[in-house]
């Protein structure tokens, strides 16, 4: 995975990061590819420990999806320290929030003063594709950011519509001739046919529940986005999988690992 060192982004592969829930992170786990880790789980038994051991970079993810709030800044560095992160994720704000560049300047000014080594991704938010390509815009140009988070467009059943802010950021940064200056990386991709349209030079890394997911619902990637499963409100915290659910997810898992090459 190629990690953002202040110069252009360079061409790479895009990695796929399979989210594991935390019983099974060191059995399905890549132990040295990319990891996309959740701040509501990093203190809980056996997660910390695993993922502090493991190689590749570490995203610390901000589990605003989860909790359905942002965690202080402070606990997420927190939260970042203990799981050796590389790549802290900053809250979820809106940009049309009128005190959005503050609060993004504040999260900026502690995370320099408590560890200025950590990078730092900050999260595409809006109420609009409109909205959302200002804010990607903006974090693009702003120093103290080193990637960029681009979620579900808008709506969380939108996922659909994120080519289309792709294609508007494309159009953007071409129509000014240069183009985008740091990685970028997609929150929770669960159509692997709109992933195949978001591949783009600066595209880097996304994170997926795909395979282990509908490994557990006994379903056999590749599948049509219609057939995927929406995913159990303790995903994280399932306990046990039985021989069939097994050999599912590892089939699932070898064929993400394809579908990335």
């Amino acid at each position: 995975m190629y990690v953002w060192k202040g110069t252009y982004v360079k061409e790479v592969k895009m990695e796929i990061m399979n989210i594991i829930p935390g019983k099974f992170v060191e059995e399905y786990d890549s132990h040295d590819g990319g990891h996309m880790l959740f701040a509501h789980l990093v203190g809980k038994n056996g997660y910390t420990r695993t993922y502090k051991k493991m190689k590749g970079t570490k995203i610390l993810d901000n589990s605003w999806w989860e909790l359905r709030k942002n965690l202080p800044i402070k606990t997420l560095i927190q939260k970042a320290h203990m799981i050796e992160a590389d790549v802290l994720t900053l809250p979820d704000f809106f940009i049309a929030d009128k005190k959005f560049y503050e609060k993004i300047r504040k999260c900026l000014k502690l995370i320099e003063k408590l560890d200025k080594n950590i990078k730092v991704m900050g999260v595409v938010k809006g109420t609009s594709l409109k909205e959302e390509l200002n804010s990607f815009d903006y974090f693009n140009s702003l120093i103290g950011i080193d990637w960029i988070a681009v979620p579900y467009p808008v709506r969380v059943w939108d996922e659909w519509r994120r080519p289309e802010l792709i294609n508007m950021i494309d159009k953007l940064f071409n129509s000014r001739g240069f183009g985008i200056e740091k990685p970028v990386h997609l929150f929770g991709v669960n159509n692997l046919e709109t992933l195949k349209s978001e591949k783009r030079y600066y595209v880097q890394s996304a994170d997926t529940t795909l395979a282990f997911k509908c490994g557990y619902f006994n379903i056999k990637l590749p599948i049509h986005p219609s057939q995927d499963p929406k995913r159990p409100k303790d995903y994280f915290e399932i306990k046990k999988i039985n021989k069939k659910q097994e050999e599912c997810i590892k089939h699932n898992l070898k064929w993400m690992s394809d579908f990335k090459e």
